[in-house]
C-alpha cells in the first residue's frame, strides 16, 4: 500500500506544481497508462485544472480498488466513481483491491497487533477514497483543488508510514 500511496502523492504533487506555476499548465491527459504500465485509461473531463483533478481522483480509485473504469460491471450509468460512492463508507473494504490488506496484514506479529494494523489500514483506505471522491465530484466547482488533494495525500501517506513503523 505504501508504494501506491507514494505514487498517488507524486502524481498529486506534480499536478499541484503544474497547476500553480506561471503560466499554469493543464495536463489534459492524466490517466493510469501515463503513470503505471498495464492500467487502462480513466474517465476524463474538460480541459481545465478541475478536469485534471477529476482524472486524478479516477486514477486513485483505480490504484486502490484494482478496478478499471472499463470493467464489465460498469454499464447502465454505473461508473467506478458511483461504485465507490455506493460503498462509502460502510462497505468500502468490499471494493478495495484485496491484495492491499493481505500484504499489510502479514506484518503484524500478534493478534492484537494484527487487529490494530487492520484498523489502521481501513482508516487509511477510508481517507484515500474520501480524497478520490472529493476529486471526482460531478460539478467542477465542488471538486477538491489540486493543492488540497496533494496535501491530503501526503498527510495520509505520512500518517500511514508512521503507524507502520511503530
Amino acid at each position: 500500500m505504501v508504494q501506491r500511496l507514494n505514487i498517488a502523492v507524486d502524481v498529486a504533487d506534480a499536478l499541484d506544481y503544474l497547476h500553480n506555476c506561471e503560466p499554469p499548465v493543464v495536463h489534459c491527459d492524466l490517466k493510469p497508462s501515463n503513470i503505471l504500465p498495464l492500467i487502462q485509461y480513466g474517465e476524463g473531463s474538460q480541459v481545465s485544472p478541475s478536469g485534471d483533478v477529476y482524472s486524478f481522483g479516477s486514477v486513485i480509485l483505480e490504484l486502490f480498488t484494482g478496478m478499471e473504469p472499463t470493467h464489465d460491471m460498469f454499464r447502465d450509468g454505473l461508473t467506478l466513481q458511483k461504485h465507490a460512492e455506493n460503498a462509502f463508507p460502510d462497505k468500502l473494504m468490499e471494493i478495495v483491491d484485496p491484495v492491499l490488506p493481505s500484504i499489510e496484514e502479514k506484518y503484524g506479529s500478534s493478534l492484537q497487533n494484527q487487529s490494530n494494523r487492520m484498523e489502521d489500514i481501513c482508516n487509511t483506505i477510508f481517507s484515500i477514497i474520501e480524497v478520490a471522491l472529493s476529486c471526482c465530484k460531478q460539478a467542477p466547482t465542488e471538486r477538491m483543488c489540486t493543492r488540497d488533494a496533494a496535501a491530503g495525500m501526503r498527510k495520509i501517506r505520512d500518517s500511514h508510514v508512521r503507524k507502520s513503523t511503530r
